[in-house]
């Protein structure tokens, strides 16, 4: 996947970009939860492009469906797991109680996994989108 933004600001080899939302974005929406139609991304300024720049950025998109996964898919799975867990462990309480307990206990604990995770990786690894050029959009 290949964005558009600018550079805000420059860290030793990392720049932070600013990318507005482009054609590929249209049916996403997602930014408008954050309460705008732009995000800033973190990527490694391999272009050596400085602040004000219009760059070009490519993050890989085996990157981005692993990321999504681990961000909207697995706290469903955990919580309904927990759900599980909690009604089988405790079947005699009254109630569902148990039940969404337990969905939001798991829930906290993928919170703290991910949270563990995201520290681990971005120690091992530099950054996931890179800069790649300066782009011709100026838009």
């Amino acid at each position: 996947m290949i964005e558009s933004g600018t550079i805000i600001s420059i860290e030793n080899e990392l720049a932070t970009v600013k990318i507005h939302r482009g054609e590929k974005c249209e049916s996403c929406h997602l930014c408008d939860s954050f309460g705008s139609n732009e995000m800033n991304l973190v990527a490694l300024n391999q272009a050596g492009a400085g602040i004000g720049d219009i760059v070009d950025i490519k993050v890989e998109p085996e990157k981005v469906i692993k990321h999504s996964l681990l961000i909207f898919i697995l706290p469903i799975i955990a919580m309904i797991f927990g759900y599980w867990i909690g009604i089988t462990l405790v079947p005699e309480a009254s109630g569902e109680g148990s039940g969404i307990l337990g969905a939001f206990i798991a829930l906290l604990l993928v919170f703290i996994i991910i949270r563990l995770y995201n520290h681990h990786y971005s120690r091992n690894e530099k950054c996931a989108a890179k800069i790649i050029g300066f782009s011709s959009d100026h838009s």
